[in-house]
């Protein structure tokens, strides 16, 4: 990339502090220039004082080679507010590399389950749509008097509305979908199966799902997990285990810390999922919804799933990290419906937390 160019006329700026991962103690100031052409962006580091570490400036076309993801963007000002949002959402953030410099890390994977290609799809079709769309309105303005007889036109206008309408709520649907940068849930339908169940025992509209930990990406320990996942209620807990059985569970309540004896806490909202049979499990003992232990981070029933705060290395849960059995839950005559294997320790791979965000 060439060297930045001088800076003229600033049309708008945005601002915001980020912290790197590696670096606790340090943060820096990202201010994003827009100017007509070009975007620049400065890194500045404030740990004594203020310094510029990085300075650059894009082009639209610049944005489009870098990742993919620009190229859902048509304006370097929706990029610019984009970042931002990234920021906002934990999806951004900074990596210094071999040579000592700085990079701005995206954490969006939008090739996962062929989405990228579902939304290319679904921007073209829109676009068909669109102008189309356009052309029988300009049909209707010049022979209005034909159209309001014509009863063939009418119907096909209305299809094409029709169909645009539910490409933009797939469209949002999965927009929704890779923003949640989940390493478990793959699919739309898979999302549905969570949120349609949610909605019906919450009797609220699912707006999205808010990533609040990601066990590969922000480590293992009671400490890590806490720290972004307790004390939060509408909880989505995703596991992963290493046989590749995917399953998970719903509570309205929060987990909490406990150094003590175990307990319980009453959900009558809680359910358990198989995002491989695609089928929920509602709660039949709900004053045994959740249970607090002091080594186990996750737990949904007494013992129908458990996850242990050192979940990866294999320093808890026998050896494991994770252990499903069923007690409390309707698992509708199935044995195994979770993991594949009942009142046993398995080994994880991936956890992940959520919190469910509502509609207004």
């Amino acid at each position: 990339m060439e060297p930045a160019k001088p800076i003229d006329k600033i049309n708008q700026k945005i601002s915001f502090k980020i912290i790197n991962n590696k670096e606790k103690e340090k943060y820096y100031i990202i201010d994003i220039l827009l100017q007509q052409e070009s975007l620049i962006i400065h890194m500045k580091n404030c740990e004594s004082k203020i310094k510029l570490v990085y300075e650059n400036h894009f082009t639209l076309s610049d944005f489009l080679k870098i990742h993919k993801y620009f190229k859902m963007f048509e304006s370097l000002e929706e990029i610019a507010k984009n970042i931002k949002e990234l920021h906002e959402k934990d999806l951004l953030s900074i990596l210094k590399n071999t040579n000592d410099n700085y990079d701005l890390i995206l954490n969006v994977e939008l090739n996962k389950e062929n989405i990228e290609i579902k939304l290319e799809l679904l921007f073209k079709d829109n676009n068909d749509l669109v102008q189309l769309l356009e052309i029988v309105k300009s049909f209707e303005e010049k022979y209005i008097a034909y159209e309001k007889e014509n009863k063939e036109l009418k119907n096909l206008l209305s299809e094409y509305k029709s169909k645009l309408d539910k490409n933009e709520t797939q469209l949002q649907q999965l927009m929704k979908l890779h923003q949640m940068n989940s390493s478990i849930m793959f699919n739309l339908d898979e999302l549905n199966l969570v949120s349609n169940q949610i909605e019906k025992n919450m009797n609220k509209k699912v707006n999205y799902l808010k990533q609040l930990y990601k066990g590969t990406r922000d480590g293992e320990g009671m400490n890590n997990i806490k720290s972004r996942a307790f004390n939060i209620n509408n909880i989505v807990l995703l596991v992963r285990s290493k046989s590749g059985y995917r399953f998970g569970g719903f509570t309205s309540i929060c987990f909490e810390e406990n150094t003590g004896s175990t307990y319980y806490k009453s959900d009558d909202k809680c359910f358990v999922f198989s995002l491989d049979r695609k089928d929920t499990y509602p709660i039949v003992k709900k004053e045994q919804a959740i249970r607090l232990s002091p080594d186990r981070a996750f737990m949904l029933g007494p013992n129908d799933i458990w996850v242990y705060g050192n979940f990866l290395s294999g320093k808890s849960g026998n050896g494991n990290g994770g252990y499903t059995g069923q007690a409390t839950f309707d698992y509708k005559g199935l044995d195994a419906a979770l993991s594949g294997i009942n009142c046993q320790y398995f080994d994880l791979q991936e956890v992940e937390a959520y919190q469910v965000i509502y509609v207004d």
